[in-house]
């Protein structure tokens, strides 16, 4: 018989592992793409690198642990590490996936050149658009400055560069300082609000869900964007870091009425990355596709199979942002600049910040 490998050193294995000894399999080890597992022992077997495996033992069958919102990620990461689809015991289709792959189509970012004909067609049509060039000793700096920590948005290297910068630049924008009040808004668990207080910035961070990760810290708020409880002219900065695009029905408008109303004379409010594309559209993870009540009517929905959990992501064609956007910040009074940020992927390959929304309070 060949060897049956357990891949998936963590909870759910407890359970799978009686499941497979009862239908007659004797694993051999475990398998985890954790650097911090391997070498490692556990439920009395040892854990090792999928490319160990692959040396150890010419032929095996491989048994996936995880709990079912998980485990067909696995099967498609197996997949594309080598691994034969026969190899995987308990390999089964993901049906929901062959569904919305018939139903949608998957969603792809523009490409450079396409933003950059967005970014043509808005001075075209009278928008004022400015380059931004980021400093990278400034950059570097603020990242020794603010410790963001290797776990910032789950620990992945593609994403860390990206989301890092996005602080430093609405920082820029902003000109914060520790005499300003600040809101991070739809924070979810960054810690961006708790890093600035720690060291002497008055700044809160608010979201419709409490933080566990920040649970008892003053400044981390439970509260709808859209309507707050601050006071009138009582706020002097304000960003979004890749959070506006998910704000659902009108709340992407709801919130431009409510940026005028606390934000104090002079005070402004950094939103990025501006998500631009070519047509109106937007996305929804797969388990978000059928749901009704999230997507905009008229953007074209497309599904996107690498996240999870994302009822909309919003991207504007130049009609919509003037429509929901930019027509309202007018009317509330709000002046607004589109930023071209001109040198991201110098600073990091993966960086796709490419347009930024400034609105500033000047009354």
């Amino acid at each position: 018989m060949k060897n049956l490998i357990l891949y998936g050193a963590g909870k759910n294995a407890v359970k799978e592992i009686e499941k497979v000894r009862k239908d007659g399999y004797l694993p051999i080890c475990f398998c985890d793409a954790d650097a911090t597992k391997q070498g490692s022992v556990y439920l009395g077997l040892p854990v090792r690198s999928l490319a160990e495996v692959k040396v150890k033992y010419r032929d095996f069958f491989l048994w996936v642990t995880l709990a079912d919102e998980n485990k067909y990620d696995v099967f498609d990461y197996l997949i594309h590490q080598g691994i034969q689809r026969d190899q995987i015991v308990n390999y089964e289709v993901n049906k929901l996936l062959e569904k919305v792959k018939l139903d949608f189509e998957e969603y792809k970012n523009p490409s450079r050149l396409e933003l950059e004909q967005i970014r043509e067609e808005l001075i075209v049509n009278g928008y004022n658009v400015v380059d931004y060039n980021i400093k990278p000793d400034d950059y570097h700096g603020f990242k020794k400055q603010f410790l963001f920590g290797a776990d910032f948005y789950g620990g992945s290297e593609e994403l860390f560069e990206e989301k890092v910068l996005e602080h430093f630049v609405a920082g820029d924008l902003l000109g914060l300082n520790k005499d300003m009040s600040y809101i991070d808004i739809a924070a979810n668990e960054s810690p961006w609000a708790y890093l600035l207080s720690k060291q002497g910035y008055k700044a809160m961070a608010i979201d419709l869900n409490g933080s566990k990760r920040f649970e008892g810290e003053p400044n981390y708020l439970v509260m709808d964007a859209t309507n707050t409880t601050f006071q009138d002219n009582s706020i002097d900065a304000v960003s979004l870091q890749c959070a506006y695009e998910c704000f659902i029905g009108t709340h992407d408008t709801n919130l431009i009425a409510e940026l005028a109303r606390i934000l104090k004379p002079g005070g402004k409010a950094i939103i990025l990355p501006l998500y631009m594309h070519t047509h109106y559209c937007g996305y929804a993870t797969m388990d978000y596709c059928y749901e009704s009540g999230f997507h905009d009517e008229g953007a074209k929905l497309y599904y996107n199979r690498k996240w999870k959990n994302i009822p909309f992501s919003r991207k504007y064609n130049i009609t919509e942002l003037e429509r929901r956007v930019l027509g309202h910040a007018r009317k509330h009074g709000l002046e607004y600049t589109i930023y071209r940020v001109t040198n991201g992927t110098k600073i990091h390959p993966d960086v796709y910040l490419y347009f930024v929304l400034e609105l500033r309070k000047n009354f």
